[in-house]
C-alpha cells in the first residue's frame, strides 16, 4: 500500500519556541484568535514578539466555538481590509480552523463562502483553488487536543442546518506550526480534560483507520501512551510544566497521525453533537469513543489489543485486551471529570432523544465514516451507537 506523510514545512516545539516568530520573514501579520481570554493571552505572549521585531500587526479576536459560516465571511473581510502577508491562528481548534478557512477566501474573495464550505466539507479530501499568493499561515495552539496546527482540516458550522462541515484539504495545512506549552498553562481543568480526550481519540482512530500506515501508527501509539500518563497530571495540577509539555507533544503527534491516516466514526458521531447542541468537540469524542471501539471490535479487535499491550493492560486474548482498553478509557474519562453522553448533553437530553434519527443521519453522512475500520451500512447503526452510549451498554465487552 502506498502511504504518505504531509506536514507543515516547519514545526517548532518546547517552552519559549514562540520566539521563533521574531525570526520569521513577515511584514504584516493578522492574528486570529478566540474570545477575551485567548485575546488577552495573545496580547501578552504574541504581540510583543511580533511588534518588537518590527512587524505590523492587527489582532482579530472573537472567533466563536464551533465557528459558523457567517464568521468566515466576517474574518475574510477583515483580512481583505488589512492585507496581511502572514496569518497567525492563535488558540484552540476553532481559532485555527477559522484562520484556515478565512485565509482561503481572502485569497479568493470572489468565491461564495457558504456554497464552497458545504461543497468542500462533504465527501473525500479536496484540492482547493491555489492559495499562498497573498499570504502564508502560521498556527500556535493554546490547547492540547485539536492538533489543528499540523492538520489538513477546518471544521465550520452551518447554524441554520445545525450541521458541521469538516473541510479537508492538504492545501490548508499551516506553513509553520509552533507548539509552545507555555500557551497552555492557563487552560482550566475542563478544557484540559476535553482537549486531552480529543487528542486520545485522534490517536486511537488513526491507529485503526483503513488509511493508516506505519509512521502514523508509531505516532499514534506514542501519543496514546503520553495521554494516559500525563493527562491526569495536567488535570489535577495545571501548573505541572512537564505534564503540560508531554500533553502538547501528544496533541502534536496524534494530529500528525490522523491528518495522514484519517479518522473514524467517533468523530462522525461527535460532529452532530457540536452542530446541534454546541457540545465541545473533545467532550463529544470522549463520551462516544468507548462505544465506537465496542462497535468496531468485529473489525479491529487485534489493533485495539495492540494498544492495550502497549499500555500494559491485563489479558492474553485479543478480545479480553480490547475490552480492557474500553474500560481503561472509561476510567481515564472519570479521572478527568467526564461521565458520559447523558451528562454531556445536559439540558439538551430530551431534544436529543426526540431528534436522534436526524442526528444519526448527520453522523452517517460525515466523511469520516469512510475510513472507519468497520463498515457502517446505515443511520440505524449510528443511532444504535448513540443509544448504547446513553444507556452505557457495551455489547462486546
Amino acid at each position: 500500500m502506498i502511504g504518505w506523510i504531509r506536514l507543515p514545512r516547519e514545526i517548532t516545539f518546547g517552552y519559549g519556541c514562540r520566539n521563533y516568530l521574531a525570526e520569521m520573514d513577515m511584514n504584516r501579520v493578522a492574528v486570529i484568535c478566540g474570545g477575551a481570554t485567548t485575546t488577552k493571552l495573545a496580547e501578552e505572549m504574541i504581540l510583543p514578539i511580533l511588534k518588537g521585531s518590527g512587524k505590523e500587526v492587527e489582532l482579530m479576536g472573537g472567533v466563536l466555538p464551533n465557528p459558523p459560516i457567517r464568521q468566515v465571511i466576517e474574518f475574510k473581510e477583515k483580512l481583505l481590509n488589512f492585507e496581511p502577508n502572514w496569518i497567525l491562528g492563535f488558540g484552540g481548534g476553532s481559532a485555527i480552523d477559522m484562520a484556515k478557512s478565512a485565509w482561503v477566501f481572502y485569497e479568493h474573495p470572489e468565491l461564495p463562502v457558504a456554497e464552497k464550505v458545504k461543497e468542500w466539507g462533504t465527501g473525500p479530501i479536496k484540492t482547493l483553488p491555489p492559495i499562498r499568493r497573498k499570504a502564508r499561515l502560521v498556527a500556535i495552539e493554546t490547547t492540547s487536543g485539536s492538533g489543528s496546527a499540523v492538520t489538513r482540516g477546518s471544521v465550520i458550522t452551518d447554524e441554520q442546518e445545525k450541521k458541521k462541515y469538516p473541510v479537508r484539504s492538504f492545501d490548508i495545512v499551516p506553513d509553520v506550526a509552533i507548539y509552545d506549552p507555555e500557551a497552555c498553562l492557563a487552560m482550566p481543568p475542563s478544557i484540559t480534560a476535553n482537549t486531552g480526550m480529543d487528542a486520545l481519540t485522534h490517536a486511537v482512530e488513526a491507529y485503526v483507520s483503513t488509511q493508516k500506515n506505519a509512521p502514523c501508527e508509531w505516532l499514534a501509539l506514542m501519543a496514546i501512551q503520553y495521554v494516559f500518563e500525563y493527562l491526569p497530571r495536567c488535570y489535577a495540577n495545571p501548573d505541572d510544566r512537564q505534564a503540560r509539555e508531554k500533553m502538547h507533544a501528544a496533541n502534536m503527534m496524534a494530529a500528525m497521525a490522523f491528518t495522514n491516516a484519517s479518522l473514524g466514526i467517533t468523530h462522525a458521531l461527535a460532529h452532530p453533537l457540536g452542530g446541534h447542541y454546541s457540545t465541545p468537540h473533545g467532550l463529544g469524542n470522549a463520551v462516544m469513543l468507548p462505544y465506537v471501539i465496542d462497535f468496531n471490535m468485529l473489525a479491529a479487535e487485534a489493533k485495539y489489543a495492540d494498544i492495550a499491550r502497549m499500555l500494559d493492560l491485563d489479558g492474553t486474548r485479543d478480545a479480553d485486551l480490547a475490552a480492557e482498553l474500553v474500560y481503561e478509557i472509561l476510567r481515564l474519562s472519570s479521572l478527568v471529570g467526564i461521565t458520559g453522553l447523558e451528562d454531556a448533553l445536559g439540558d439538551n437530553l430530551d431534544d436529543f432523544r426526540k431528534n436522534i434519527d436526524t442526528i444519526a443521519k448527520d453522523a452517517f453522512a460525515d466523511p469520516n465514516v469512510a475510513t472507519n475500520p468497520r463498515k457502517v451500512w446505515s443511520p440505524a447503526e449510528t443511532k444504535r451507537i448513540y443509544q448504547n452510549a446513553l444507556e452505557k451498554h457495551l455489547v462486546h465487552c
